[in-house]
């Protein structure tokens, strides 16, 4: 599969600027990832300009035993939703 747009790596901080209205969350995110023992979050997004869920966002946490993806190679080209005006794709993503 191919990538949509690409992966860029930002900083922790830069990332978690995507959810700016929601404090309470960035103050959790990187503690769940951690306790997880993910090593990187990945930052999925609704790019669909005319989707009702257009910039829908949420993160994956990568790494770690509990995690369904190991390395950041394993999302390339993946994406989350079920059909196609709800898919998110990575867009960002930061070392923990």
């Amino acid at each position: 599969m191919h990538e949509v747009t690409p992966l860029v790596e930002v900083t922790a901080d830069e990332l978690l600027k995507a959810f700016a209205d929601n404090v309470e969350f960035q103050k959790q995110v990187e503690k769940m990832g951690k306790d997880q023992g993910a090593v990187i979050m990945v930052l999925f997004e609704n790019l669909q300009m005319d989707s009702s869920k257009f910039g829908e966002k949420q993160i994956l946490f990568i790494g770690g035993p509990t995690n369904t993806y190991k390395t950041l190679e394993d999302i390339r080209g993946q994406r989350l939703g079920d059909v196609p005006s709800r898919f998110q794709y990575p867009t960002k993503w930061a070392r923990l």
